[in-house]
C-alpha cells in the first residue's frame, strides 16, 4: 500500500508541476495575452520567441527546464522512502516522473489542457536523470537546426536519439537488466511523446511551410551570403548600385492608386486570420502570409486609430496605407523573421492591388 500511495504521488507531483506552464504565464502577465491564439497554437519557446521576441522566449525555455528538474528530483526523493522490500528499478520513479511532467506540459489542467510540446521540460528531465547525455542530445539538435533553421526539426531528431542513447550509456554503465529496461522504455516513451507532440511540424516540413529561425529565402538570401567582411561590403554596394528608384517609386505610386473598402479590408483580415489553420495541402496553394494573429490585432485597430494611415471619412482605405499599417505591425518581430514578414508585406499589398482588379493569385484573401 505504501509503494503505490508512493507512485501515485510521484505521478500526481509530476503532472502538476508540469501543468504550469510558463509560456502561458509569460504571455499572459507581461504581454496580456494568450501566446496559444497565435502561430502555431503551442505554449512553447519557439512560439513565444516567434510571437513576442528573445526576452520572453528566454523566460519560457528556463521555466520549463526548471520545471523538468524539479520534477525528477521530487519524483527520485519520494521513491527513496520505499520499502527496503520492494523489488523496484529506482529509474521507475525519475522516468515516471519525467514522464508525466512531460504530459503536464502538454495537456495542462490548468488551462484547458492546452499547452507546449514538452521539449524543453523533457530536457530539463534529461539534465537531472542522465547528465551526460545532455550535450550529445544539444549537438545533434545544433547539426539539425543550423544547415536548416528548423528548431521542430532539431527537437524531433532528437527525440528519436534519445533512447538509443540511453540504451547505449546503460549498458556502458552496467546497469542491471531491469533498470536497463526500464530507463529505455521510460526514454522511448518520452521521446514518443514528444515526436506525436510535433506531428503537425513534421507536416508543415514535408509541405515545406514550416518556420524557419533564419532568413533564407529567395535572392534576397542568396546576395547577402558572404565569408568576410571584404565580400559584405562589395554585396552592399552591389545592391545599392542595382537599386531601380524608379520603378520603387511607380510601385508605391500604383498602391496608391488602389483602394479598399471597409467591408474587403475586414474580409482581408479573417482570410488572414484563417489562414493558418487551413488544410496543408490547400494553404500550399495559397500564396504566403507571414503575419501573426498578434500583428493583425495591431493592423486591425491602426486602420480606424492611426494617425498617419488610418482609414479615411468614408472608411476606405488606400494600399498604400494597408502596407504602411502592415510594417508599423512588424516592428514588433524580432529580427530573425523582420526581414522576412517586410519582404512579405510588400508582396502581399502588390498582391491584393492585383487582386481588386480581378487578378486570380490573391483573391481568396479579398472574395
Amino acid at each position: 500500500m505504501t509503494a503505490f500511495l508512493i507512485v501515485l504521488a510521484v505521478a500526481a507531483e509530476a503532472y502538476l508541476l508540469g501543468s504550469v506552464d510558463t509560456g502561458i504565464l509569460v504571455s499572459k502577465y507581461l504581454y496580456h495575452d494568450d501566446v496559444r491564439t497565435h502561430g502555431s497554437g503551442a505554449a512553447g519557446m519557439t512560439n513565444m520567441l516567434r510571437t513576442f521576441g528573445k526576452k520572453a522566449a528566454a523566460l519560457t525555455a528556463v521555466g520549463d527546464v526548471l520545471k523538468g528538474v524539479v520534477a525528477v528530483c521530487l519524483g527520485r526523493w519520494l521513491f527513496g522512502h520505499l520499502p527496503a522490500d520492494a523489488a523496484v528499478s529506482p529509474y521507475l520513479g525519475v522516468y515516471l516522473a519525467a514522464i508525466l511532467a512531460v504530459v503536464g506540459h502538454s495537456k495542462p489542467i490548468y488551462f484547458g489542457f492546452k499547452g507546449g510540446k514538452g521539449v524543453l521540460v523533457a530536457a530539463g528531465a534529461i539534465l537531472a536523470v542522465q547528465p551526460v547525455l545532455l550535450p550529445v542530445l544539444a549537438l545533434i539538435f545544433l547539426v539539425c537546426l543550423v544547415p536548416t533553421g528548423m528548431v521542430s526539426l532539431g527537437s524531433i531528431t532528437m527525440a528519436a536519439a534519445y533512447p538509443v542513447l540511453t540504451l547505449v550509456y546503460s549498458l556502458m554503465r552496467g546497469l542491471p537488466t531491469q533498470d536497463v529496461v526500464v530507463c529505455t522504455v521510460g526514454a522511448a516513451i518520452m521521446g514518443g511523446m514528444v515526436i506525436w507532440m510535433h506531428r503537425s511540424n513534421i507536416q508543415r516540413i514535408r509541405d515545406g511551410k514550416e518556420y524557419r529561425l533564419h532568413f533564407e529565402r529567395g535572392e534576397i538570401a542568396g546576395e547577402m551570403r558572404v565569408t568576410n567582411t571584404q565580400e559584405l561590403t562589395a554585396k552592399i554596394t552591389e545592391l545599392i548600385v542595382s537599386y531601380n528608384a524608379k520603378r520603387h517609386l511607380e510601385r508605391m505610386q500604383a498602391l496608391l492608386d488602389t483602394s479598399m473598402s471597409e467591408s474587403q479590408f475586414a474580409q482581408m483580415v479573417g482570410k488572414a486570420r484563417l489562414y493558418q489553420f487551413l488544410p496543408p495541402a490547400q494553404r500550399k496553394q495559397l500564396p504566403e502570409f507571414e503575419f501573426t494573429d498578434c500583428q493583425l490585432n495591431v493592423i486591425a485597430r491602426a486602420y480606424y486609430n492611426d494617425t498617419a494611415f488610418a482609414c479615411d471619412r468614408l472608411r476606405e482605405i488606400d494600399l498604400w496605407r494597408v502596407f504602411n499599417l502592415f510594417t508599423g505591425a512588424n516592428k514588433s518581430s524580432y529580427i530573425d523573421s523582420f526581414l522576412a514578414r517586410s519582404r512579405n508585406a510588400s508582396v502581399f499589398t502588390e498582391g491584393l492591388a492585383k487582386a481588386l482588379i480581378g487578378e486570380p493569385e490573391y483573391r481568396w484573401f479579398v472574395e
